[in-house]
């Protein structure tokens, strides 16, 4: 199907901010198809790894590679908050 940007691929993604290593070693595949959903904990680390995912944030060390070259045109992300870009 073209204009697919799915399977996103995150690979060993860390995360550290204020010498806190906030996320630490986390994979996984997402493929096209039934919807995933996120769970955790209110400060688990969540919204952070969808930021890194969706390129608002580059994680500290690991890769994230998207099926599509540019996948910025289209994947889309409701904040917690609102927020005017």
């Amino acid at each position: 199907m073209s204009g697919m940007i799915l399977p996103m691929l995150l690979k060993d993604i860390a995360f550290q901010a204020g010498g806190r290593r906030l996320l630490d070693g986390v994979s996984l595949r997402l493929e096209a198809g039934p919807k995933t959903v996120i769970l955790g904990p209110n400060g688990a680390g969540k919204s952070l790894l969808m930021r890194i995912a969706h390129g608002l944030v580059a994680p500290s060390a690991g890769e994230v590679v998207w099926h599509a070259p540019d996948p910025g045109r289209r994947q889309a992300m409701v904040f917690q908050r609102p927020v005017l870009l």
